[in-house]
């Protein structure tokens, strides 16, 4: 990977309030971008929808991104990182993530053309009005029954055939 294409790569893992538009959206390939979030609810094409995405994203938040390593290879590079958030409703700290981007096929080009983030959702929806206790209590309660000697069956339910997985039965 060229240095350029690094310098890149970093500012973007660097983005945040006081930098998106030069730190991100200057290094987005102008004709062919596609972004997408971990859990792919998040879909968003071309650079002009980006801008808005992080306009919006920066405007209720406060992000603080921490990278950890990183792997570069020719068109693509992958970090994985440490991300502080401050929400409106409150700080979350530590959260784990994975980013992958892609650089436009002309190997002189230093414009990304794909960005994905994957992080859990978990954290973040813990702390949203009203699910945030549930999400809480859900992920609280899977944890420690899968820490026991009888499981989760007993308090989370078991399957009733244990052929049928996801509505179809296995073969």
């Amino acid at each position: 990977m060229s240095t350029e294409r690094l310098e890149a790569a970093r500012s973007v893992m660097m983005c945040n309030q006081d930098n998106w538009e030069t730190g991100c959206l200057a290094n987005y390939d102008d004709e062919a971008f596609d972004y997408v979030d971990g859990p792919g609810l998040t879909k968003i094409h071309g650079k002009r929808n980006m801008e808005r995405y992080l306009r919006n994203q920066f405007d209720f938040s406060r992000q603080y991104l921490t990278v950890d390593e990183e792997v570069c290879q020719a068109d693509s590079y992958v970090a994985t990182w440490r991300l502080d958030m401050l929400l409106g409703t409150g700080p979350l700290r530590n959260i784990s993530g994975i980013s992958v981007l892609k650089f436009n096929a002309n190997p002189e080009s230093r414009k990304i053309v794909y960005h994905r983030d994957y992080l859990p959702d978990g954290p973040i929806w813990e702390n949203a009005p009203i699910v945030g206790p549930l999400v809480k209590l859900q992920r609280q309660t899977y944890t420690s029954c899968m820490q026991t000697d009888f499981g989760c069956a007993k308090v989370l339910g078991g399957v009733e055939n244990e052929n049928d997985v996801g509505g179809v039965e296995a073969k």
